[in-house]
């Protein structure tokens, strides 16, 4: 009860000093049906998911929360709250600087196993394809370093119609107990329909496994966005 105490008011804090530092607010709501849920080649759970998504930007800064809420067992098995700084490179503002934390929460796990926290940071060019790396480094329960790295592309077919493709690979030292290995190759087909504020996005995601301890598998999702 203490630590999740401790997270709520370290999530309120970081809030409430980036609502007065910034000079505008933005944010977006998302909620996604997955046909299961898959994170870094790691299968978490293999049937139907929701997974809502909330964004605050304030200029520079931007506050995160993300779940997975299994439709059959009608409870969430993760939520994970994240805080993200962004800055360019003076005199070369195709590099943008990202860093940032996530606190994970676990609610079904046992007590000392129910919160761990992961910061990282990475580099984006905005260049052909939007090229970046990061690395995230968990010190509490994954217990080691995650490398990714990913490029993409933007395609709009009409005003209301875009598609975009995604591909990105990742390297775990380590993390979770996992021998040091490359994981899989994500590979993500996005079409996103946007009227006014809202958008409808359907996609579909390839794993490719790059080691035996990772399984080749595939995901679709459907989801609603709304964006102000």
């Amino acid at each position: 009860m203490k630590k999740k105490k401790f997270l709520l008011v370290v999530v309120l804090a970081i809030f409430s000093v980036c609502f007065a530092l910034a000079s505008d607010l933005n944010f977006d709501a998302s909620i996604s049906a997955a046909t299961r849920y898959i994170w870094r080649g790691q299968l978490l759970y293999e049937k139907f998911c929701l997974q809502p998504n909330l964004n605050f930007y304030f200029g520079n800064f931007t506050l995160n929360y993300w779940g997975s809420f299994p439709v059959e067992q009608n409870a969430y098995i993760e939520s994970d709250f994240s805080f993200i700084a962004s800055e360019k490179i003076p005199y070369l503002d195709f590099i943008n600087i990202f860093t940032g934390f996530i606190i994970y929460n676990f609610p079904n796990n046992a007590s000392d196993l129910k919160n761990t926290l992961e910061i990282f940071g990475s580099i984006n060019l905005n260049i052909f394809l939007a090229p970046y790396i990061k690395l995230f480094y968990d010190s509490v329960l994954g217990k080691g370093y995650y490398l990714e790295t990913g490029i993409s592309n933007n395609l709009p077919i009409n005003d209301n119609i875009q598609f975009n493709l995604y591909a990105n690979a990742g390297y775990n030292f380590n993390q979770w107990a996992y021998d040091p290995s490359f994981t899989i190759l994500n590979v993500t087909e996005e079409f996103i329909y946007t009227l006014n504020n809202i958008s409808l996005i359907l996609s579909a995601t390839q794993l490719l496994s790059l080691n035996t301890q990772y399984n080749n598998d595939y995901f679709f999702m459907l989801g609603l966005k709304y964006f102000n």
